[in-house]
């Protein structure tokens, strides 16, 4: 069976000699693993097919437990990202995500358009690191996962202390009051919080934000407790940003 699919490619893997395996997201199926034949030899069609980050028209065969990659149409490469590394870092961080958190052969078109609107700030915000929060926060809201960064998980109080408690694993603050009821809670920065409550309220990136880093790092206690992987792009995006500015406010474990 074969079938016309717009894919982008979120993830990709040498296999044997001259093969690819690509994890894909589809407007038409949701996330796709599919093997790309020969796209390591020069000359091949679906050599640029096969690129992280690359948006094109595919034709899908399906075989008994494979999924082959026949043709490819080219349809965006998004080279203001590669040619730009910080800007490509950031993406492929999102990328990662965004195939961490979409699921086999479930059509999503609302995930699909988010992916790629992603992309398109991160390749043109004046700050990659505010595109990707934004970004980010969008993709929780979508799915149903949108952390309570500003009221109390178990009363609703709106925060008021910098530092503050804050429960990934139950999803949110936590007021002084109730900071105890998860042992595994950790101190971040209150002002992180309120700004990310903040940002779930835009229908796009703002200008510039405060604290951009650290409410990154912030918001990588909730993707690490939803992922049973390591976040090994996004960990690698940390290490760069913190190397080249210091933080502002800290991010402590509960000892």
């Amino acid at each position: 069976m074969s079938e016309t699919l717009q894919a982008l490619v979120l993830r990709r893997r040498d296999l044997g000699e001259n093969d690819v395996s690509l994890v894909l997201l589809t407007r038409e199926r949701g996330r796709v693993d599919a093997v790309a034949k020969g796209a390591r030899k020069a000359g091949s069609r679906l050599l640029s097919a096969s690129q992280p980050l690359q948006l094109a028209e595919i034709e899908l065969a399906t075989g008994k437990k494979t999924a082959y990659i026949t043709q490819a149409q080219p349809q965006s490469a998004f080279r203001g990202l590669r040619n730009d590394y910080d800007r490509l870092v950031h993406a492929l961080s999102w990328a990662e995500l965004v195939a961490g958190i979409s699921t086999h052969d479930l059509i999503h078109e609302e995930l699909f358009d988010l992916t790629l609107e992603g992309l398109q700030h991160l390749e043109t915000h004046t700050q990659p690191t505010v595109a990707l929060l934004w970004s980010e926060v969008s993709l929780l809201r979508a799915e149903g996962l949108l952390p309570s960064f500003e009221n109390c998980l178990v009363c609703g109080t709106i925060i008021r202390e910098d530092p503050a408690w804050m429960s990934a694993t139950h999803g949110g603050y936590l007021c002084p009051a109730h900071e105890s009821e998860d042992p595994y809670r950790i101190l971040v920065g209150g002002r992180s919080l309120k700004a990310l409550a903040r940002l779930a309220e835009l229908a796009e990136p703002p200008p510039q934000m405060k604290g951009a880093i650290d409410a990154l790092a912030l918001l990588t206690h909730f993707w690490a407790n939803h992922f049973s992987s390591p976040l090994r792009a996004r960990d690698s995006l940390l290490q760069m940003l913190y190397a080249d500015e210091t933080p502002t406010q800290g991010v402590q474990t509960n000892t």
